[in-house]
């Protein structure tokens, strides 16, 4: 939940930052309306697939926007990558009756009321 909601909304920055700072200097990007499309494709199409758009950016500010564009999807993707690791290897630490027999290795307590 939370997460997809910050990428969403990291994307949107991007999307509007780079169409102040780029929009008006770089040719790659068309001019009137089609700005809107042309960098929010850019702000996309570079979280999903870096460079897959083929567009670079010619100012400095461009620039900068995208290397912490960039940067904030890798530590984004590396910590979900590593969560979903150490979830598959964590094994449980409660064991599971799986039966009668289960029962009778004496790992399992037993809780039995009291008075009240």
């Amino acid at each position: 939940g939370m997460l997809w909601l910050a990428i969403f909304l990291e994307i949107l920055v991007v999307w509007l930052a780079i169409l102040l700072v780029e929009a008006g200097v770089n040719d790659q990007i068309e001019g009137g309306w089609d700005a809107l499309y042309d960098s929010f494709y850019w702000s996309l199409g570079s979280a999903f697939d870096p460079g897959g758009p083929g567009k670079a950016p010619v100012t400095v500010g461009g620039r900068i926007i995208m290397v912490g564009h960039w940067f904030f999807l890798t530590i984004v993707a590396s910590t979900y990558v590593g969560a979903i690791g150490a979830f598959l290897t964590t094994s449980s630490s409660q064991e599971k009756i799986e039966g009668f027999f289960s029962l009778q290795t004496g790992s399992f307590g037993v809780a039995v009321p009291g008075p009240s």
